[in-house]
């Protein structure tokens, strides 16, 4: 929302506020959705990178 004022740019957190002022079910469902989704991945990406990066997190004897 900050950056949104600040700049002047639409964007989801706009979005999220008109829609909970006008209680627009549907719109906020949808937000929560997006976010769950958005959330999910990023931490499956970060699980799957994570020993990559770091090799005292593979398992022993195993190979990259």
């Amino acid at each position: 929302m900050l950056v949104e004022t600040v700049f002047a740019r639409p964007g989801i957190g706009r979005v999220t506020l008109s829609a909970i002022t006008d209680r627009d079910l549907p719109v906020i469902t949808g937000i929560i959705m997006l976010s769950a989704l958005v959330f999910v991945v990023v931490n499956t990406i970060v699980e799957l990178v994570d020993p990559v990066i770091d090799p005292r997190l593979r398992r022993p004897g195993a190979r990259a």
